[in-house]
């Protein structure tokens, strides 16, 4: 995802947000039905985890913050923050239902289910939005910045500042996140209580 996202970036640029969106809703979805069906093995489970970070990077937050940014203006800051409130809410959520359903079906029903939310929730936000364009466009003032195509920020420590301080929490924090209730488990811990105490703090594992 973190080499795939500029690139998503790019093709966003200059084929519009929605239609990758739309794109990587589909490939996300194609992607967690197969690894569904596909046989157990490991070295085609990771092809298939690459395949899902491949097609379906561009459901991550920027396309979706560049939607928001273009259709609001005064009450953008709260547009994106009900936008990111999403993730949290699957946080929270996502580990107690898919602890479940894979309790009640088995792992291959777990990858289904989110096969079918993915179409579900994505394929109906993306009914909410006509297109990438605002209903009343503001024209951007360039500057020479914008004339350098965006490499003057490259030049400038406090972006690579800024670039350490985004990559860090998520690296760490997810690093156990993904994790955490596989660790719970492994200490005794029933799944659906780890689902539970895995959503909400490290402190868990006690």
């Amino acid at each position: 995802v973190a080499i795939c996202a500029p690139i998503a970036g790019t093709l966003m640029d200059r084929y519009g947000a929605v239609r990758i969106i739309a794109f990587a809703v589909a490939g996300e979805a194609a992607a967690f039905a197969l690894l569904a069906i596909a046989p157990a093995g490991f070295p085609l489970y990771a092809a298939l985890i690459v395949l899902l970070a491949l097609l379906g990077v561009g459901t991550t937050p920027p396309g979706f913050a560049r939607i928001i940014t273009a259709r609001f203006d005064a009450g953008r800051g709260l547009a994106l923050g009900c936008m990111i409130s999403g993730l949290g809410l699957m946080a929270i959520s996502g580990p107690i239902w898919a602890t479940w359903v894979i309790q009640q079906g088995g792992w291959r029903a777990g990858y289904g289910v989110i096969a079918g939310l993915v179409l579900l929730l994505g394929g109906g936000g993306l009914l909410l939005v006509h297109g990438d364009r605002a209903a009343h466009p503001v024209t951007p003032v360039r500057t020479a910045a914008d004339a350098a195509g965006g490499r003057e920020a490259l030049r400038r420590p406090l972006f690579w500042i800024m670039l350490a301080g985004f990559v860090a929490p998520a690296l760490f924090g997810g690093g156990y996140l993904l994790h955490l209730i596989s660790l719970l488990t492994e200490r005794g811990i029933a799944p659906t209580t780890a689902a539970r105490r895995g959503r909400c703090s490290p402190r868990s594992g006690r």
